[in-house]
């Protein structure tokens, strides 16, 4: 029996190479940080599920979100998703998808993107926005290059370490935060430093957890390995990979 593994894409940011209008659909980049890999796709008003299709999947969808079911829209969906235009993504939005669909509508005419909106939902999602648009209004540090690592890396990001087991880093913005794996939770407080993440917490001179790895965000995915590639946490050679799910501010 032979088992193959193929590595798993790491998708960057989408890029909007043709900004959506109500009546003609849009186009993104998205560029694979692991192998370079190019894919072009279409993204048009009222595709929230990002299927290329507009129906009545796309209002489930969108009732979900707004019901707290599902809590994680990604900055581009969440801009498509809004067909009213009025920064919102509730159920009017999904009231306006379903008479597209059933061709009671021809088009969603308050609907707009700009690459500015999108920059900054990308930096309130991402951590950072790494495009320099031509007509993004951001500010500078928040387009056009990353934002200091040390700021994207706060927040909370979950997912299983090299064992399996469900782990959780929470980073706070003074320097402290937690680890948890499984039902233990660690109390820690932990540097970034030309990237490589220190996790310490000592109680007396009994040193209760510690962690030393590299750091790299990739889309959103946080990555963590040591030298040999491996996530000091963990028994399997494979770095541990989490993955952010915050909801948008607003919504």
């Amino acid at each position: 029996l032979v088992l193959t593994f193929n590595v798993a894409h790491a998708w960057n940011i989408p890029r909007v190479v043709e900004a959506p209008t109500v009546t003609v659909p849009g186009a993104i980049e998205c560029i694979c940080a692991a192998c370079g890999e190019i894919e072009i796709a279409e993204c048009a008003f009222g595709d929230a599920n990002g299927d290329g299709i507009v129906d009545s999947l796309d209002a489930a969808l969108i009732l979900r979100y707004d019901a707290l079911i599902e809590d994680d829209l990604k900055p581009l969906y969440y801009i498509l998703a809004d067909t009213n235009g009025d920064g919102m993504v509730d159920s009017i939005d999904a009231a306006q998808i379903l008479k597209l669909d059933a061709l009671l509508l021809t088009a969603f005419e308050s609907a707009s993107f700009t690459y500015g909106q999108y920059a900054d939902l990308c930096v309130e999602y991402y951590g950072y926005y790494d495009y320099d648009d031509a007509d993004s209004d951001v500010s500078d540090g928040e387009s056009g290059e990353p934002t200091d690592p040390a700021q994207a890396i706060i927040g909370a990001w979950t997912g299983l370490d090299g064992s399996h087991n469900p782990k959780t880093y929470q980073f706070f913005e003074d320097g402290t935060g937690t680890v948890t794996v499984v039902d233990l939770v660690y109390d820690v407080e932990w540097t970034l430093e030309d990237g490589v993440l220190n996790i310490l917490k000592a109680v007396g001179d009994i040193e209760v957890y510690s962690e030393q790895v590299s750091c790299t965000i990739v889309a959103d995915a946080l990555v963590l390995t040591d030298a040999e590639g491996n996530n000091t946490a963990a028994s399997s050679p494979c770095p541990s990979l989490a993955f952010p799910k915050p909801r948008l501010a607003g919504a």
